[in-house]
């Protein structure tokens, strides 16, 4: 064998000594992983816009979802106040209800105990008071028409008369005291 057979023997097995001379072509395995490494790298960098974009539109959804359930929660907030409020508004009507009707019982046994008319009438009037109720003035005041009459050759316009059923009291007399004149009162 000569040097060169036996060099080319070392060189030539397939070991990490090969010269790529001749036989192999094309780049080594590291060579050949870089440049897959490489080419996946610009794929990865073509398509990084795409993620980017992806990535910001998620963000956008969740920064929405998180700005309406903020709002959902303040308005949950504000009815709560408002119904804390119709609730305390309610107990406060139900509560003067309350009181205004004992004063109202208070006032029917009082009507009811009077031990004299008068006291009656005033007992019922302050019942009839609490009840927001007035006295019925049509049927308390009893209007007398005047009229005329002829006395003595001459004719007398007589003025309307007001009698006080109530208090059983003319408000305004009649003007004459004539017997025919005078109302009837039942």
């Amino acid at each position: 064998m000569d040097w060169n057979q036996q060099a080319s023997s070392i060189t030539n097995n397939g070991g990490r000594f090969d010269s790529r001379r001749g036989r192999i072509s094309g780049p080594s395995v590291a060579q050949a992983n870089f440049q897959d490494a490489a080419k996946a790298d610009q794929v990865a960098r073509a398509q990084q816009p795409a993620v980017d974009a992806a990535t910001n539109r998620v963000n956008a959804e969740l920064q929405r979802e998180g700005l309406q359930q903020a709002g959902a929660t303040q308005r949950e907030a504000m009815r709560s106040e408002i119904d804390r409020g119709r609730l305390s508004l309610e107990q406060i009507a139900a509560g003067e209800k309350i009181r205004s009707n004992a004063r109202i019982e208070a006032a029917q046994e009082a009507v009811m105990s009077a031990p004299t008319p008068e006291k009656q009438r005033a007992a019922q009037s302050r019942l009839l008071a609490l009840m927001g109720k007035s006295e019925n003035l049509k049927d308390r005041y009893v209007t007398v028409g005047g009229g005329t009459y002829v006395q003595d050759g001459q004719t007398v316009k007589e003025p309307t008369s007001i009698y006080d059923s109530t208090t059983q009291q003319w408000l305004r007399p009649p003007a004459s005291s004539q017997p025919h004149r005078q109302p009837k009162i039942s």
